[in-house]
């Protein structure tokens, strides 16, 4: 357990600033061709960023299913996030990820408790 914690320590803030990042209207990020920062949305940035890092999102789907229930938490949040603006954006590509990594199942088990005490 002492081994994981540091990883949880850095996770859940991490995985806050992204989801408050793709939440943000805009946000100055470098362009490919220049060092000088560009105007784009935070979404854009972000999902910009997600893109070159293909274990990214296996890695946040795999965290829905951990027994750290802030983690799995934030890690849902920053999913509908980005799905969200993906959405508005008319992006499919990041419903296609999710479907791919099939994260509507590993979604339907964490929400089944919480739709059972609803009911």
């Amino acid at each position: 357990f002492a081994a994981t914690e540091p990883l949880i320590n850095i996770t859940r803030p991490a995985t806050a600033i992204l989801r408050c990042l793709t939440l943000s209207p805009s946000a100055s990020v470098p362009s490919a061709s220049s060092k000088s920062p560009t105007p784009s949305s935070g979404f854009a940035a972000v999902y910009g960023e997600i893109q070159k890092q293909p274990q990214f999102m296996k890695t946040v789907v795999e965290r829905l299913s951990s027994d750290d229930v802030p983690v799995a938490s934030l890690s849902l949040a920053l999913i509908n996030s980005l799905l969200k603006n993906a959405t508005d954006m008319g992006d499919g590509r990041f419903g296609d990820e999710l479907e791919k990594l099939q994260a509507w199942k590993v979604i339907g088990v964490w929400l089944a408790p919480l739709l059972l005490l609803l009911n």
